[in-house]
């Protein structure tokens, strides 16, 4: 660190470096392999194996004197030979600007496409946070090995077989190397631990060895590493009820204070994320969150409390995991649970280190939906890219401008090649759309890889074969690294002043949804811009509740003769459908019950958020106006009434 610190003072002074120079070794910083297979070590222009300031001359000399063949491939990165900014990219990495030193990426000459995608970087806050979020850039998960489980592993063993269980292949430094040469910056490795620990839930020293052994393979490599508790999601270990709340503090709690006492040593390169995907399994709401419920918002109040536990448990054990970045999820790691009001960020002793963890396999009928299943997708169409887009605009107004980083650390399409039909263009469309979009909102993303092919077979999201050791999909992978590159993100002064909301004044997201800062209760105040000639606009407020095992669908129904101020009483709605019952036509599950529609009303002003829908409008000469209807003037404003 010493040395470290001596180069930088001396390149900020502009110190030049001679044959003579006394040596200050960089042995402890490790210059990206993206090339690797082929003998490429970026930044080493002296072809000496390691990347240091006599790098830095010889680069300098290549412009008046020649270097070696392997010694120009060294320091070309960006492909088109060697100049001036070669040696600033060698500089800016001995001064600690940029992390790693990589080549241009190689030209995919495959069978696919890759679409080319212009999306401008928009605005996004100049901290220390998104700045190592943007230093991730295209991340891929190592997923159904360290994570695997059974009910059947003995208790209390180091259950080493495990890792095997589900992928049936034992992760090796030449598969992780593979990662880092396709470009791949951050790695999540999931990682569950029940099947690893003892009755007071000590991890068994051989399964933490074996964590720490493939932790290291990609550490070595120099890239970003996410670990987490995952598939721990069980009464016994945590889950997020009250009835099972002390022992899930304590779980979460003990878990975490041994692995972060572990890797205390290791550097910002180590990203720890509290949990996967907490939330109420075994039940309807599962992968459902409304506020609404009782159940969910206990779940909530569960979860922001486990996240805090692991936290807490995490900055005490000392070491670097004192300013360590932190990844903590919402309900299911769901964006729309983390905007509800009931999610909290923990309190931290460290500035600027904590990162909202997001899951989003979107659209759903074309990422997820397996693919013979009733609404299931095959093609990648435009109206996908739209709700995309509109998921990443949510995403950034409702944290990336308020100063909160997010990552999202699991997405992916499945794999729907089904009867000789090829359908990876689309998938490579969607990954190539999916991660441009998210990365113009300065959001990073983890493509999920479950080692899993067969498309009729289950979630079939691998893209490395991992026996072979060979891309199955390369042309979705190097889509992935390619508009992963953050280096046109556009940093800004941050603008965002929490003591200026006003405490009750929602925020209206692109798609129509309203997030109300605070409880709806008995009324909402709409404010309303009608276009000249229209003399009326209406439409309704949305619901979708649950009452005693029951969905209804309920609608409060506005309407506006001018532009202003309306108020919407939220205390019955106007209209509920019973979700549970067909609709014949004739209104048979409409909700006419008073009692029902009261109690209904209850659950919704406990709620935050609505959806806005526009069903009709008329001229000034009272005709009616054709759809979409919001062309003729739009809610601009919401707020909660008392």
């Amino acid at each position: 660190m010493l040395a470290k610190k001596i180069v930088a003072a001396a390149l900020a002074v502009g110190m030049v470096f001679s044959a003579s120079t006394s040596v200050v070794s960089f042995s402890n910083l490790k210059a990206s392999a993206e090339a690797g297979k082929t003998g490429t070590l970026y930044g080493d222009a002296n072809c000496d194996g390691v990347v240091d300031v006599y790098d830095l001359v010889a680069a300098k000399r290549n412009i008046t004197s020649t270097l070696t063949e392997q010694g120009k491939i060294n320091i070309d990165f960006n492909g088109n030979g060697v100049d001036s900014s070669d040696i600033l990219q060698i500089k800016k990495y001995l001064l600690g600007v940029v992390d790693t030193l990589t080549g241009p990426q190689k030209e995919y000459d495959g069978e696919y496409n890759i679409p080319e995608i212009s999306i401008e970087s928009k605005d996004i806050p100049n901290l220390e946070s998104f700045k190592f979020v943007a230093k991730m850039g295209a991340g891929i998960n190592l997923g159904n090995t360290l994570d695997a489980v059974s009910d059947s592993a003995p208790a209390g063993e180091a259950n080493l077989f495990l890792e095997t269980a589900w992928c049936g292949v034992k992760t090796t430094k030449e598969i992780i190397d593979s990662i880092t040469n396709q470009g791949y910056k951050t790695i999540r490795i999931p990682v569950s631990w029940h099947n690893h620990v003892d009755a007071d839930f000590n991890i068994h020293v051989e399964w933490l060895n074996r964590v720490q052994e493939v932790v290291d393979y990609a550490i070595d490599n120099n890239m970003y590493v996410i670990i987490n508790i995952h598939h721990d999601n069980e009464y016994d270990y945590m889950y997020p009820s009250y009835a099972h709340l002390e022992n899930s503090k304590k779980y979460v709690s003990k878990i975490w204070s041994q692995v972060a006492e572990r890797f205390k040593d290791y550097d910002e390169h180590l990203i720890f994320e509290t949990l996967n995907e907490p939330r109420l399994q075994y039940t309807s709401f599962e992968w459902v969150y409304s506020s609404s419920s009782d159940e969910c918002r206990e779940a909530a109040d569960c979860i922001n409390q486990y996240n805090q536990a692991a936290l807490d448990a995490i900055r005490a054990a000392g070491g670097n995991n004192a300013n360590r970045y932190v990844m903590v999820p919402a309900y299911a790691g769901k964006a729309e649970a983390a905007m509800a009001n009931e999610f909290k960020l923990p309190e931290d002793s460290a500035t600027d280190k904590l990162i909202l963890s997001v899951h989003a396999y979107i659209p759903y009928n074309y990422a997820m939906n397996a693919p013979e299943a009733p609404g299931s997708t095959t093609e990648f169409t435009d109206a996908d890219k739209a709700e995309i887009d509109n998921v990443m605009e949510t995403l950034y107004v409702m944290f990336i401008s308020k100063n909160i980083p997010v990552v999202i650390g699991e997405y992916g399409a499945r794999n729907k090649n089904v009867d000789g039909k090829d359908y990876t263009q689309g998938r490579v469309d969607y990954a190539a759309n999916y991660v441009a979009s998210a990365r113009a909102r300065g959001i990073s993303c983890v493509w999920w890889d479950n080692n899993a092919f067969e498309s009729r077979s289950g979630e079939a999201f691998g893209l490395l074969h991992r026996a072979s050791n060979t891309w199955t999909f390369d042309a979705i992978a190097y889509a992935t690294v390619k508009y992963g590159d953050s280096s046109k993100t556009k940093f800004v002064t941050p603008w965002y002043d929490p003591d200026s909301s006003t405490g009750d004044e929602a925020t209206i997201l692109p798609d129509g949804t309203i997030m109300f800062p605070i409880e709806i209760g008995e009324k909402v105040i709409l404010g309303v811009e009608l276009n000249s000639g229209v003399a009326q606009l209406g439409g309704a407020l949305t619901f979708s509740v649950s009452l005693y095992g029951t969905n209804y669908w309920v609608a409060y129904q506005w309407s506006a003769t001018s532009s202003g101020n309306i108020e919407i009483d939220m205390r019955v709605p106007n209209m509920a459908i019973n979700s549970n019952i067909p609709d014949d036509g004739t209104g048979s599950n409409a909700v006419t019950d008073e009692t029902v529609l009261s109690e209904i009303g209850k659950l919704v002003m406990k709620g935050n958020s609505t959806s806005i829908q526009y069903w009709w409008a008329c001229d000034t000469g009272w005709n009616n106006l054709t759809e979409p209807f919001d062309q003729y003037g739009r809610i601009v404003s919401a707020s909660a009434g008392k």
